[in-house]
C-alpha cells in the first residue's frame, strides 16, 4: 500500500500521518457491500479543531483491477443562498459555495506494471486544521464555523438558505478513456473549541414574585412594557404590562448546559385615585399559554444578495422551556406611584426554571450570520394585548474545551444525537459536481 499526502493550496499546511493501527469498525448493514463506503468508528461523535478523523474505507466486491488510485478528503464546505419570489417563482436565485479546506490523502496507488490489486479495507487518519481559507474574501485564516444548516427538509417548506458541512469523501479512480470516477460521501459533525464554562449564579432556595428585584447584579435584566386593553377601540388602556426577563449576566452559555432563568408578568392598573379593592375590567393573562422560546436569525449573502430569515424554535412541546412549569401568583396589593404619589392596584406572576441551548453555536463569516434571542410571549385576553420581551444576542459556545498544550480536547467525545437528521445525510452529493466553486 502506498501512502501520499496532498495539501490543497487553501488549507494549513501541517502534515499529516498515518497510525500503524486504525480501529476498524465493522460493515455496516445498511451499506450494500458492493458499493464504496466511507465509515466512522463512531458517526455522530462530535469533532473539534485539531481533532483526528479516523475511519475506514470500503471497496465494496466492485471490479479492483481497473484501480489505479484511491484516494480520501476532509472537507468543510459553506454555501450561501439567495433568492427572491416573484409570486409563486424565483426569480432571482443566487448561490455562493466555497471550501474553506480539501485535504487530500492517497491511500494507494498504482505503479506502472503493477498487477495487485488494492486491499478491500483501507485505514485513514486526517487533522482537521486549526483554521480554513476563504480565497473569495482573501481571508487565509478564516476561523472554522459550527456545522450548520438552514431551510433543510426538517425546516420550513424545506427552501435551502445555507448550510456548513464537514464531510469525507472517498474517490476510486479507474483506468480508462473517461477516467472514471467512484466516490463516496460521510458527513460528520464539527463544533469549534470553547473557552472554560462561565460560573453562573446560584438560583436561591426560596424566592418570590415579590422578591424577584433582589436577585443583584449577577443577572442580566431583559423587561419591556405594553398596553392592555379592552378593544381595538379603547383609547383609554385600563392596565399596562411589564414583561421581565432574567438570565446570568455571563460572557457565554454552553451548549447542554442547565442555565437558570426567572421570567415574571406584572399588571399594573392605571394610576388615579385610590380604590378600595382591585379593578375587575382588566383582561387577564392567558398563562397556560406563556411561553419561552429560542429565535433564530439568520444573515445570508451570496453574490451580493443579503436577505435575513428568522425562526422561532416552537414546533414541540419540549421547545417551550416554560413546559411542565408552575407559575407563582401574587395577590393584588396597591401600590403608590412616584412622584405623583397617585395610587394603582398590581398583580405578578413569576416563572422560574433551567433552559438548555441544543442547536449550532453562533458564527459570522462572509456568507452567514447565525444569532440566537430568547422570546417569552404571554397572550392577554383581548386583541394586542400580548406581553413580550426579548433578550439580547445570546453568545453561544461549543462547551468544547481545549485542553493543554499537546493538543488533547476535552468532552470532544461528545454524541451529536441532538442535531437533526439533515446534518448527518449528504444529499447534495459530491462539492466538485454540486459546488460553483471548488478551492
Amino acid at each position: 500500500m502506498n501512502i501520499d499526502l496532498k495539501q490543497r493550496p487553501n488549507s494549513s499546511t501541517e502534515k499529516e500521518t498515518l497510525p500503524s493501527s486504525v480501529p476498524v469498525p465493522a460493515p455496516s448493514s445498511s451499506v450494500s457491500q458492493r458499493k464504496l463506503a466511507v465509515e466512522l468508528p463512531t458517526p455522530r461523535r462530535i469533532y473539534t479543531t485539531g481533532s483526528t478523523v479516523t475511519g475506514i474505507v470500503r471497496l465494496g466486491t466492485k471490479d479492483h483491477e481497473s484501480i489505479e488510485q484511491i484516494q480520501v478528503s476532509l472537507v468543510c464546505t459553506v454555501r450561501s443562498i439567495y433568492y427572491q419570489y416573484y409570486g409563486s417563482n424565483v426569480h432571482d436565485y443566487r448561490r455562493e459555495t466555497i471550501n474553506l479546506f480539501h485535504r487530500d490523502q492517497t491511500l494507494w496507488s498504482r505503479a506502472p506494471g503493477d498487477t495487485s490489486f488494492p486491499p478491500a479495507d483501507l485505514p485513514f487518519s486526517i487533522a482537521i486544521p486549526e483554521v480554513g481559507n476563504d480565497t473569495k474574501g482573501n481571508d487565509p485564516n478564516a476561523p472554522l464555523p459550527p456545522s450548520f444548516e438552514a431551510g433543510g427538509r426538517s425546516e420550513w417548506h424545506g427552501t435551502p438558505i445555507g448550510y456548513v458541512k464537514y464531510r469525507v469523501k472517498a474517490c476510486v479512480k479507474r483506468k480508462g478513456t473517461f477516467k472514471f470516477k467512484e466516490r463516496a460521501f460521510q458527513p460528520f459533525i464539527f463544533l469549534p473549541p470553547s473557552s472554560a464554562p462561565p460560573l453562573l449564579p446560584p438560583i436561591p432556595e426560596s424566592i418570590s414574585y415579590e422578591s424577584l428585584d433582589t436577585l443583584g447584579n449577577l443577572w442580566q435584566v431583559y423587561t419591556s412594557t405594553s398596553k392592555i386593553r379592552h378593544g381595538i377601540f379603547s383609547f383609554t388602556p385600563p392596565a399596562q404590562a411589564l414583561t421581565t426577563l432574567w438570565l446570568p449576566d455571563v460572557p457565554s452559555f454552553p451548549r447542554l448546559t442547565q442555565i437558570p432563568f426567572f421570567l415574571s408578568l406584572t399588571i399594573q392598573s392605571n394610576p388615579g385615585k385610590a380604590r378600595s379593592s382591585p379593578p375587575k375590567d382588566i383582561p387577564e393573562p392567558k398563562l397556560d399559554k406563556a411561553s419561552l422560546h429560542v429565535r433564530r436569525n439568520v444573515r445570508v449573502c451570496a453574490k451580493n444578495g443579503v436577505q435575513e430569515h428568522a425562526k422561532t424554535f416552537d414546533k414541540q412541546p419540549t421547545d417551550n422551556f416554560l413546559d411542565g412549569l408552575t407559575f407563582q401568583e401574587s395577590d393584588w396589593s396597591l401600590k403608590t406611584a412616584s412622584g405623583s404619589g397617585e395610587a394603582f392596584w398590581q398583580k405578578g406572576y413569576m416563572w422560574r426554571g433551567l433552559w438548555t441551548f441544543k442547536l449550532p453555536p453562533n458564527f459570522m463569516n462572509r456568507q452567514l450570520q447565525v444569532k440566537y434571542t430568547l422570546v417569552a410571549e404571554i397572550p392577554i385576553k383581548g386583541i394586542g394585548n400580548d406581553a413580550k420581551v426579548v433578550s439580547r444576542d445570546l453568545d453561544i459556545s461549543s462547551g468544547i474545551i481545549r485542553g493543554d498544550n499537546a493538543g488533547n480536547f476535552f468532552l470532544h467525545e461528545m454524541i451529536g444525537e441532538d442535531f437533526p437528521p439533515d446534518y448527518f445525510d449528504d444529499k447534495d452529493g459530491d462539492e466538485e459536481d454540486d459546488h460553483d466553486d471548488k478551492a
